[in-house]
């Protein structure tokens, strides 16, 4: 019986539409993507604490239109949030952004950091 073995690398994108990399796309078994964080300025460099960041790469459970988390939101110590990504799923992966209320917002910029774990 072979051993299992997760490889693990750090992704970071500043587009609405991303690659994942290709070892990660391409890899055969489970795979995980862990939410690191996200940082954004809306208003012409303004920093709120209540912008939502929704990705499409959430397909199981895709609550509040598949709201991944608050953006600048401040590290408490909890774990980040780590959702399973079906091993032939796309390749690609779209993010936006709302209010609370759900309305669309453009960022000036943003930063979203991913932890992507697979199986090799």
């Amino acid at each position: 019986m072979s051993e299992k073995h997760y490889y693990k690398t750090y992704f970071a994108t500043n587009t609405l539409e991303s690659n994942f990399p290709p070892e990660f796309a391409n890899a055969r078994g489970k795979k995980w993507i862990v939410v690191r964080g996200c940082v954004a300025t809306i208003n012409n460099g303004y920093i709120v604490s209540d912008l939502c960041l929704h990705a499409d790469f959430i397909v199981r459970d895709a609550y509040l239109d598949h709201f991944v988390n608050f953006v600048n939101n401040i590290d408490n110590g909890s774990k980040p949030d780590k959702y399973e990504y079906p091993e032939n799923g796309p390749k690609t992966f779209r993010v936006w952004f709302t209010s609370m209320e759900g309305n669309e917002i453009s960022p000036d910029a943003f930063i979203l950091k991913l932890l992507l774990i697979y199986e090799a």
